[in-house]
């Protein structure tokens, strides 16, 4: 049971991850340009666009303020996670 439960955290990082990197392309952010406007070294927000990094929920909301985006957590389903809308 918890080797499936780590699959499905990393599975749900991963997807975040990714719409984090889908938002900032759209934005027309380099990685670089990213991390500076949030205060983090480009490397660990490259990491966490590939959900290879567990960001503090402080270090999510700066990438999503810089990014313009609302994130909204709630508790629905087990197969949603937080929506990121701008």
């Amino acid at each position: 049971m918890i080797e499936k439960d780590t699959d499905y955290i990393r599975e749900r990082r991963c997807a975040l991850g990714a719409s984090f990197k889908d938002a900032r392309t759209a934005a027309g952010l380099s990685l670089r340009q990213l991390a500076s406007l949030c205060d983090i070294h480009f490397t660990n927000l490259g990491k966490f666009e590939s959900g290879q990094l567990n960001v503090q929920l402080d270090t999510l909301y700066r990438i999503a303020r810089a990014l313009n985006l609302d994130i909204t957590v709630t508790k629905t389903n087990d197969n949603e996670i937080p929506s990121t809308e701008k």
